[in-house]
């Protein structure tokens, strides 16, 4: 019915073929990311809020994405940003995001992390 001998060397051959030493396994590593939330506050009251949103969307670093943002009311007409993003975490550490927005002096009082996830 079944030969035998020749499953047994296409087996092997098959076995050999595709030997564990063949695998790229560095391939499979995950990039550890981080979800990183940050309020972001204008400088005054009367800064716009999506002038703000514009000019920290413009920023890029390697490894670094924005995601959703949101104006959020504080007091007496006084609106904050709050804004997401993703970071790769060996290529960008999470005090450059708060570095980088702080650049822009003429629009940011202050940048606060309100939450990091490790994803």
């Amino acid at each position: 019915m079944y030969d035998f001998k020749f499953l047994q060397a296409n087996t092997k051959h098959v076995a050999m073929t595709f030997a564990p030493s063949d695998y790229d396994y560095d391939c499979f590593d995950p990039v550890a990311k981080s979800n990183v939330i940050v309020d972001v506050k204008p400088l005054e009251a009367t800064t716009s809020i999506e002038d703000i949103e514009k000019a920290i969307r413009s920023i890029e670093l390697n490894g670094l994405f924005w995601r959703t943002s949101e104006k959020l009311h504080i007091a007496y007409g006084i609106y904050k940003l709050r804004i997401s993003c993703t970071i790769e975490d060996e290529l960008v550490p999470i005090y450059a995001v708060s570095e980088a927005v702080l650049e822009l002096t003429e629009l940011v009082q202050s940048v606060d992390f309100i939450a990091i996830n490790k994803a």
